[in-house]
């Protein structure tokens, strides 16, 4: 399979399949993909955290795309793939020979899988636009933050990492229907598609209701689930009937407030918040996180502490599960790194191979791929045509 994207996405994507068993190269110009540079600055072998976290899995190769000779290599190496994965313009995948029509006019099977801002139809089409503008652009930004605030973007980027894994799921099935004698049909994502797929229960309502539903913060809309402060950090609770209303009130010491019969439904006590609210903030503020978590889970009521990155570090479940694995292949410093929620027969899927450094495997891509001989490769790369 062929990497010829950049950023995040289609990166997220080709990541993926690889941890699922593809053979993953992953062709870049010879300036590199941008997140080379991006995302904390370079943690480890010369590499980013944004591209660790997204590239394992890849051999690299580098090429200069604006030579003639180098076009002709990533040609011949999409045509060899069993499936091409790219971001790039139409004008820039037909001259890279990635464009499904290119591929076919050149005697080829490959998939492609195209990711782009707004997909290949509408108003929009060909427009870029990066992670954060899709959220804003869908909704996803109104809907966030505090009800008296600004609108705000999500803290990772879930619009970019979302349509990885859309692309992996439908490049798969791609793969599979031509295996059963469909064709090679091609694969589009569209950023802003998911955006909204993200927010597809408020769309529907919007509809329903004739009206855009409001900017709650950390209050759900269709239940009683929020953010709370402790005496030592912040908890989230969820209740949603009527018996875990009157466990959570009970458990608190609020049992007026549980069997009060005008905030017995959820709709009734989400009418009410405000007073709701402030009732069970005073019953919490005095706990500890752990009492609280203790009292509620003990009872059935669903409750967990919420933790920034360096409790979710030492969280007993993510050293236990694997949820989060060392990294200690690259030639820099070892890192930390997400090992992701795909697991087969029990076992967690995690390529074999760690992030690539830019043109690590040139040499090697071109003699597996394309019969290039060591003197070839040696000839290309002195005319600065590989890295």
């Amino acid at each position: 399979m062929l990497d010829a994207s950049t950023f995040l996405a289609g990166p997220v994507c080709c990541s993926l399949l690889a941890d699922w068993g593809a053979e993953v190269v992953k062709v870049e110009p010879r300036v590199g993909d941008p997140t080379r540079e991006m995302g904390g600055g370079r943690v480890s072998d010369g590499l980013s955290a944004l591209f660790i976290a997204a590239n394992r899995g890849k051999q690299s190769i580098a090429v200069d795309y604006t030579s003639e000779p180098g076009r002709a290599i990533v040609a011949r190496l999409a045509a060899a793939s069993d499936l091409v994965v790219h971001n790039q313009r139409d004008d820039v995948a037909t001259a890279l020979g990635l464009s499904r029509r290119a591929l076919s006019e050149a005697g080829s099977t490959a998939v492609t899988c195209t990711i782009s801002a707004f997909g290949p139809e509408g108003a929009y089409a060909g427009r870029p636009a990066l992670d954060s503008m899709i959220q804003a652009m869908t909704g996803m930004s109104a809907l966030t933050g505090d009800p008296d605030g600004v609108p705000m973007r999500a803290g990772s980027q879930v619009i970019d990492v979302g349509a990885g894994l859309a692309a992996a799921g439908a490049s798969v099935a791609a793969l599979l229907g031509r295996e059963r004698g469909l064709g090679s049909r091609p694969v589009s994502i569209s950023l802003f598609d998911l955006g909204l797929l993200y927010n597809a229960g408020f769309v529907t309502l919007r509809s329903a209701q004739g009206a855009s539903p409001p900017r709650l913060g950390n209050r759900s809309h269709p239940l009683l689930a929020d953010q709370f402060a402790a005496a030592d950090g912040f908890v989230v609770l969820a209740v949603w009937d009527r018996r875990r209303w009157t466990l959570l009130c009970e458990a608190l010491g609020l049992p007026d407030l549980g069997a009060d019969p005008a905030l017995a439904g959820n709709d009734q006590r989400l009418a009410d918040y405000p007073p709701v609210r402030s009732a069970l903030q005073g019953a919490l503020s005095t706990r500890t996180c752990a009492d609280v978590c203790a009292r509620l889970q003990t009872v059935g009521v669903l409750c967990c502490v919420t933790a920034d990155l360096d409790a979710v570090a030492a969280d007993p479940h993510t050293r236990s599960s694997g949820a989060i694995y060392e990294e200690r292949r690259l030639a820099g410093q070892s890192v930390e790194m997400a090992a992701g929620p795909f697991r087969l027969d029990g076992r967690r899927l995690i390529a074999d191979r760690p992030p690539p450094r830019l043109g690590e495997h040139s040499a090697e891509v071109m003699s597996a791929w394309l019969g290039a001989s060591d003197a070839e490769c040696a000839q290309l790369t002195a005319a600065g045509v590989l890295q």
